[in-house]
């Protein structure tokens, strides 16, 4: 009969994965093993120091060991990299913003914050979509309650230039939504986006900044070096294009000359 002890530790001196790792040093830790998670946990963050998994298994193993300070120093390692992915959140609270999902967008917004308490930005974005919300809220409470009431809702309409009925609420509600993703527009997002490969999304985003602030020489200036990024992309993408045109034609060239080389010496021959 196969040793369960034995197994476990044929697995670990195999080098396993970090998710292999992690599985069977988990239920070495449900089954009071302590002192062997640490000794194992440290030798498999020599391989994956960046594996916060393994890392918060192994502060809770000190905890549990009652060696706190070793405890505290790996958690704050672990808080240091998770305030590294942080910026996800920001990122995610971007996007939401765009598709005018604002109510939405302040979760991950205030995640990040928890994280990056001191970014001034990211604080005032929140308060935008706080105001922006409590604006909504204002909006829709009267008419929700004269809903209520039983009594009809006056809607405000015009008739445009080109023969359409118009609701001034909606066109009112559809602008200051617009309004809102411009003053939501940062440096920190768009930069948010470049740092991801979505640089067109990034140079939209300063664009936005110009927008409320047209003497922004930062904008101005990430923008001109942005734009010349996507401009060498693009040129180097045609110098690419170019080079295989060639290099295909120069291998039809060298086929026809070997061609015409073999028809000259099959002349010869025959002579």
């Amino acid at each position: 009969m196969v040793n369960p002890d034995n197994l476990v530790d044929q697995i670990l001196n195999r080098s396993p994965s970090p998710g292999t790792a992690l599985l069977v040093l988990s239920r070495m830790k449900r089954g009071g093993r302590i002192n062997e998670v640490i000794r194992e946990c440290i030798r498999a963050l020599d391989s994956y120091p960046d594996d916060i998994r393994l890392r918060k298994l192994l502060a809770e193993s000190f905890f549990e060991a009652g060696l706190l300070g070793q405890a505290e120093a790996e958690l704050d390692r672990l808080a240091s990299d998770l305030k590294k992915l942080s910026t996800a959140y920001m990122l995610q609270a971007s996007i939401l913003v765009r598709q005018k999902r604002f109510n939405e967008a302040a979760v991950p917004l205030k995640i990040y914050l928890a994280a990056n308490p001191d970014d001034l930005e990211a604080l005032g974005l929140l308060e935008s979509l706080t105001r922006l919300e409590a604006e909504k809220a204002v909006k829709v409470g009267p008419a929700s309650e004269a809903a209520e009431g039983g009594q009809p809702i006056a809607q405000e309409e015009e008739f445009s230039e080109e023969g359409q009925w118009e609701d001034e609420a909606g066109v009112e509600s559809e602008e200051t939504e617009d309004q809102a993703i411009v003053d939501l527009s940062s440096p920190t997002i768009a930069e948010l986006y470049f740092e991801q490969g979505q640089v067109m999304e990034a140079i939209s985003t300063y664009e936005k900044i110009l927008l409320k602030n047209p003497q922004d020489e930062l904008a101005l200036r990430r923008i001109e070096e942005l734009t010349g990024l996507v401009n060498a992309a693009a040129r180097a993408s045609k110098e690419d294009i170019f080079r295989e045109k060639t290099l295909q034609t120069i291998a039809i060239l060298e086929q026809w000359l070997a061609g015409i080389i073999e028809a000259a010496n099959a002349g010869r021959i025959t002579r």
